[in-house]
């Protein structure tokens, strides 16, 4: 990983509340909406104060590459 902090994603599920590119097994994801994730209940914190309908900006790193994921939230 790039730095400390953030949550590995193991895998993804077929019926993910999401719309768009989504995660794939291995990512790390390390921030949400600007906001820096440390662990797994924080992100869950996060994820509960988006509304339906609204985009999330997911900071991620894949493999060696840190990228942007856009998703909107169901």
């Amino acid at each position: 990983p790039r730095k400390l902090g953030g949550v590995l994603v193991a895998l993804r599920s077929p019926n993910a509340p999401y719309w768009g590119e989504g995660f794939v097994p291995a990512d790390v994801i390390y921030a949400i909406n600007g906001e820096e994730i440390k662990n797994l209940d924080h992100l869950r914190t996060q994820l509960a104060g988006i509304n339906s309908g609204d985009p999330a900006v997911f900071q991620v790193q894949r493999g060696d590459e840190l990228r942007f994921i856009v998703l909107e939230l169901e």
